[in-house]
This record gives C-alpha cells, structure tokens and sequence, in this order.
C-alpha cells in the first residue's frame, strides 16, 4: 500500500500511518499481497490401500440455526 501511495502522495509519517490503517482494517488483512514468496513445489501423498483406511472427522459449530435448530456440520474425510 505504501510503495504504491508514495508515488502520488507523501506526508510526514506517511508509512507508520499507512501500516496502522491497513493492520485495523479487515478487507486489508485478507488480501494477498504481490510480493509474497510462492509457495513450494506440491507434495504428494501416499494413497491408503483400502477405504476408510485414512479418514479424517471434524465438527464446524457456531453456524447460525436451521428451522430444525441445527447449528453445526459434521465433515468426514475419507483419503
């Protein structure tokens, strides 16, 4: 954000300023900069040799309530 301001702006403290901004804002904190470093080379993964040999469960909670008042999903994963 600062590298692409200070080509038309500048003030006095301009970069502590602009770091303090973009740090409480939300949209801010999810974008991707440009600059990161790419991620490696992906990584295979050993395939089981049955079903159900490698399974992963987890429960996501606190989602808003259905008309059945549900208000969480079990995930099964099954390498």
């Amino acid at each position: 954000m600062y590298r692409d301001l200070r080509e038309i702006y500048w003030w006095n403290g301009m970069q502590k300023d602009i770091a303090t901004i973009v740090a409480k804002c939300p949209n801010c904190q999810q974008v991707k900069v440009k600059h990161q470093k790419l991620g490696g080379l992906s990584q295979g993964i050993d395939i089981p040799s049955w079903k159900w040999e490698d399974m992963n469960m987890n429960f996501i909670v606190g989602l808003p309530r259905t008309r059945g008042q549900h208000d969480s999903i079990w995930l099964i994963v099954d390498r």
